[in-house]
């Protein structure tokens, strides 16, 4: 329910991508989702948020909850004529070689990945910097110096303790969609919205069991 009520905040302005942070630093919100794609990522955080910035993960109910963001996946049709050439062509996807280009974020080979954190002055741009506006008219402006060697083992820690693969569920997401606005112009309350969703959640669910 706090959630559906958080979400009334952002319902109506999308676009204001500091909200969240200022919602944290007032105390009307408890955990913000961040994403961390390279280690200069520690620097952001820590400067939009005045101070540093703990990744406890979501709550769940048993592990961490940090989790992985796939921005490229690929997978073998189990039916495929051709399973060997695919595994090849696999493999070769994720050696070194094709793991540490600079382009990419943080590749899934384990020798490229630790490179790419505790070398990451030759992965990252020195001097970049981002600038970030509210509804108030507030502006922050974050720029970059090489990392550090400390941030550079947090964020290894980090990713140590994912513990698994952030997926959105699009049907999921579409019932909440459909339902939550009758919270935020008034027609239901928090507690009949939140009811309506968990029942069609879990008759979806169900039926993914059969």
């Amino acid at each position: 329910m706090r959630i559906i009520q958080v979400m009334k905040i952002y319902y109506f302005s999308p676009l204001e991508r500091v909200l969240p942070i200022k919602l944290v630093q007032k105390g009307q919100q408890l955990l913000e989702l961040g994403v961390i794609s390279d280690v200069s990522s520690i620097q952001r955080f820590n400067s939009l948020f005045g101070g540093e910035v703990n990744y406890i993960g979501f709550p769940t109910t048993k592990g961490i909850g940090n989790s992985f963001v796939l921005f490229h996946s690929a997978s073998i049709c189990a039916t495929s004529q051709y399973i060997n050439q695919c595994w090849q062509f696999l493999k070769n996807l994720i050696i070194y070689d094709n793991q540490v280009s600079p382009e990419m974020m943080f590749p899934a080979n384990y020798n490229a990945l630790s490179d790419r954190i505790y070398n990451p002055t030759k992965y990252e741009e020195t001097g970049a910097y981002l600038t970030y506006q509210d509804a108030d008219g507030d502006t922050w402006t974050v720029y970059f110096e090489d990392a550090t060697p400390e941030e550079s083992e947090q964020v290894w820690q980090i990713i140590e303790n994912c513990d698994r693969v952030y997926r959105e569920n699009r049907f999921i997401m579409t019932i909440i969609e459909e339902e939550v606005p009758a919270y935020f112009n008034g027609d239901k309350t928090v507690e009949e919205v939140a009811r309506i969703i968990q029942a069609r959640v879990m008759i979806y669910v169900n039926e993914q069991r059969k």
